[in-house]
């Protein structure tokens, strides 16, 4: 995006403060991992990155040593759109796991319509921690490769539309045309957005 998208405000908002508004009253305890001055405004402890050069995987890392808990609820903070009612029912699941993970199988994700693990929309138990370490000691940044030889229960489009129909929450704003579409999205009367809040 050519600028720090966490700060970067739709409807009065930064991307930032709706991602912990989203997550705040589903998680027990509710941080930023990724130390910047600016995001010590927002309320929430921020969590230096220990692994600054493991990309999103370094990220996972960092919240899995640092959390309080054993479960982990991961989520990015260019998705501007979470459900509360989708996270609620995703932690309200048996923890019968190492990582739960949507799959989604949208053609408008940029990803073809192929299968996306939203592997930045998801619940990992501590249990994954060192598999992941592992892999970033080897250089191996890819979180959805990260994943094998894990436990992971995986939440079908069936199952997620139950809370989220529209799989909005899923809405990405990591490159500029995306932003463009989570901007049409607000003014979208037919898609409320609002309300998943």
């Amino acid at each position: 995006m050519g600028t720090d998208k966490a700060l970067l405000t739709l409807a009065g908002r930064t991307l930032l403060e709706r991602a912990i508004a989203g997550v705040e009253e589903v998680a027990a305890e509710t941080f930023v991992v990724g130390d910047r001055t600016t995001y010590h405004r927002f309320g929430v402890p921020v969590v230096a990155d220990g692994f600054p050069d493991a990309g999103p995987l370094g990220g996972i890392a960092t919240a899995l040593r640092s959390a309080a808990h054993d479960d982990v609820l991961i989520v990015a903070c260019d998705m501007p759109f979470l459900s509360r009612p989708l996270l609620r029912a995703m932690a309200d699941l048996p923890r019968e796991y190492d990582v739960l993970v949507p799959l989604t199988h949208r053609s408008g994700s940029g990803r073809g319509g192929s299968t996306t693990y939203e592997t930045l929309h998801a619940i990992y138990r501590r249990t994954a921690l060192p598999a992941i370490e592992f892999r970033i000691a080897r250089g191996e940044l890819s979180i959805v490769a990260a994943l094998a030889g894990l436990a992971v229960r995986e939440l079908p489009e069936s199952w997620l539309r139950q809370y989220d129909p529209e799989l909005v929450a899923f809405t990405n704003a990591n490159r500029p045309d995306e932003w463009q579409a989570a901007q049409a999205l607000l003014r979208d009367e037919s898609v409320a957005v609002e309300d998943q809040e």
